[in-house]
């Protein structure tokens, strides 16, 4: 988990704003592993982005984004509800546990940019 802290007045404007270009701006990867599918529980839509299929997401609405890596792992993105603070949840998976740790200090790198 990585929680990046925001600061100002506007904190919580700022990780809306985080979320909402998350949104309009869907990464095409994270750490070099390429996003092939986006759960947006807001909107409750699965979007395959290799076919473009949506389908429907059948838990309750929240604001949070998850980005599937295909077979290298996710990471799911949500604002604090309490603190002004968007959190970053890894999951990295490789051939080796070298290669797992690699793509996900690569994915740690790209969020603290």
């Amino acid at each position: 988990v990585q929680s990046v802290e925001l600061t100002g007045a506007d904190a919580m404007e700022k990780a809306a704003a985080i979320m909402a270009n998350y949104r309009s701006n869907v990464p095409t990867s994270f750490g070099g592993a390429a996003v092939t599918c986006v759960k947006d529980y807001q909107s409750r839509e699965c979007k395959d982005l290799v076919t473009g299929l949506v389908s429907q997401i059948t838990l309750p609405k929240s604001n949070v984004l998850e980005f599937l890596l295909g077979d290298n792992g996710s990471v799911i993105v949500r604002p604090s509800g309490t603190e002004p603070k968007v959190k970053y949840y890894y999951t990295a998976v490789g051939q080796t546990k070298a290669d797992a740790k690699t793509l996900l200090d690569a994915m740690i790198a790209q969020m603290a940019n």
